[in-house]
């Protein structure tokens, strides 16, 4: 696994990690950036820097779960193009966590 802070001048702004699922899938864990850094496309970024450290060490999917009461969450996975791995149309408090899983091909395309 990796995990991944952004800093600028001493403060952490962001972070996430990935660890291992299969020899082909890694799972990306923890994303969040520092309520005061937020709207400034950090997790964007994180997330492409996982992205790429993951497929660097050999993984070609990687997938993650964010809870139904994380909009921005699942704003932001939606608008860099992952699949959601349930029904959109679904009520996720019912569905409680909410999946997705990419090909790093396609998400190194959509980002």
């Amino acid at each position: 696994g990796l995990f991944l802070l952004l800093i600028r001048d001493g403060v952490v702004m962001a972070g996430g990690a990935y660890r291992r699922v299969s020899a082909t899938t890694a799972e990306i864990k923890r994303v969040w950036t520092n309520p005061d850094h937020r709207r400034q496309g950090l997790a964007r970024i994180l997330m492409a820097a996982l992205e790429d450290a993951a497929s660097e060490a050999g993984y070609t999917i990687v997938e993650w779960t964010t809870g139904a009461r994380q909009p921005e969450a699942l704003a932001l996975y939606l608008s860099l193009g992952y699949a959601p791995q349930f029904d959109l149309d679904g009520d996720y408090e019912e569905i409680s966590y909410l999946s997705f899983a990419t090909p790093l091909a396609a998400t190194r395309t959509a980002a």
